[in-house]
């Protein structure tokens, strides 16, 4: 179906306007250098259908992954957040163990095919029975395959295929519907009012995968989330935005990804210097710390690299390298983690630019000095501490008096080495 889409979209673009000519006037009519330099058009409409075919590729997977079809798995929340579950042979809509939760969709027709609404389905629970509504009682007594465990779904949206988060109802071969008690029971209740109101209303989710059945067709992935930094009062760590994603990267529920595997939704930050100054970079960051003050020897990740700090085992010459640090973490540990780009165990998108503390340091001479640009929390990296917060106050009476010295020797009136 798709290879068909492509052909006609691209045989529609090819044909929509006639190839245009492009000459020299001036150079006799032979075909001038800047004139081939013109991009088709032709070729261009071919690429533009090429993308447009891609994207609704694209759509296309995803929607299909979300698509409730016979023999799903499914679990169900109320307007209230609870889950139906089937205890036993009763249905409730409060809290149960986890198998209890999970229901089989199937049509009525005894297929695999799309659900859509106004279509006849069934609702077997863990146990191999199915939801039975005998007028108003509802209840899972019995594996038949009768009128009265047969259902019609509706989705509250309106027509079409039923999806993985669609607000749908249940009408029985009586004409009720499964609606939810205050007290949590299900039971099967007659209503006129339009819309349904939310007690008959029930939230559908696919279970994409069963532990130790078939595998999560999603995995999860990890990112800052907007605005977050790091934070020394949440120990220099930052919040996540933790999502569930398919192969081609399209956004799914978190139930495509193996719940027992979802990463937390915060992640540590860099913690420097003798004081463990909090930076504002994360350690899943592709991006080295700058500037030189964090580091016993004052030196930017490139001049580190240089020395051989990111190959430790071709012999490091500097002094109190193979100390053991606080954590039971080494430099070689620390300079990894901080100049992960420079020491090659990523690489970003673009070529990061250099940032003027690690110009500043590099091209420091002997016997001057200056406050290092990053150990700044505005227009530096640091978090919460900066040299212009000294203020003529002794650099010894703060707690984190070491980390100032490195990082501010003027601001402190240090003397130059």
């Amino acid at each position: 179906m798709c290879s068909l889409s492509l052909l006609l979209l691209l045989a529609a673009t090819a044909g929509a306007a006639p190839a245009t000519t492009c000459r020299d006037d001036v150079g006799g009519g032979e075909e001038s250098e800047s004139c081939a330099r013109q991009p088709s058009t032709e070729a261009t409409r071919r690429d533009h259908a090429l993308i447009q075919v891609h994207n609704s590729m694209r759509r296309k997977r995803a929607e299909d992954m979300q698509n409730i079809q016979g023999d799903d798995v499914i679990f169900m929340t109320t307007s209230s957040g609870h889950r139906l579950g089937a205890d036993d042979t009763d249905i409730h809509a409060f809290t149960h163990e986890e198998h209890q939760e999970l229901f089989t969709l199937e049509r009525g027709d005894d297929t695999s095919s799309l659900v859509s609404s106004g279509d006849e389905i069934l609702l077997r629970t863990y146990k191999g029975n199915r939801v039975t509504s005998n007028r108003s009682e509802v209840h899972a007594k019995w594996n038949h395959r009768g009128d009265w465990e047969r259902f019609i779904i509706q989705r509250v949206a309106g027509n079409g295929q039923i999806q993985s988060g669609d607000y749908v109802s249940f009408r029985s071969h009586w004409g009720s519907y499964l609606k939810v008690e205050e007290d949590y029971d299900v039971v099967a209740a007659s209503t006129e009012e339009v819309p349904l109101p939310d007690a008959f209303q029930f939230r559908i989710h696919k279970v994409y995968h069963l532990p130790g059945t078939r595998p999560a067709p999603g995995t999860w992935h990890v990112g800052p989330a907007a605005g977050a930094i790091c934070d020394p009062e949440m120990n220099c760590f930052r919040s996540t935005e933790v999502t569930c994603r398919g192969p081609d990267g399209t956004a799914l529920e978190e139930h495509a990804c193996e719940e027992g595997t979802r990463p937390d939704s915060h992640e540590p930050c860099h913690r420097l210097g003798e004081n463990e100054t909090c930076v504002n970079i994360g350690e899943t960051d592709c991006v080295d710390v700058p500037g030189c003050w964090w580091n016993p020897w004052n030196l930017t990740c490139g001049q580190l690299e240089q020395a051989k700090a990111c190959s430790p085992a071709d012999g490091v010459e500097l002094p109190g390298f193979d100390l053991v640090l606080a954590g039971n973490t080494t430099w070689a540990d620390r300079v990894a983690k901080a100049c992960p780009v420079t020491c090659g165990s990523c690489t970003p998108a673009e070529t990061p630019a250099v940032h003027p503390a690690t110009e500043q340091c590099e091209a420091a001479v002997a016997g001057t000095c200056a406050d290092d640009l990053s150990y700044d929390s505005v227009a530096g990296f640091t978090v919460g501490r900066s040299c212009s917060m000294i203020d003529g106050a002794s650099c010894d009476s703060f707690a984190f008096a070491a980390d100032l010295k490195a990082a501010c020797p003027v601001s402190c009136g240090l003397p130059c080495a």
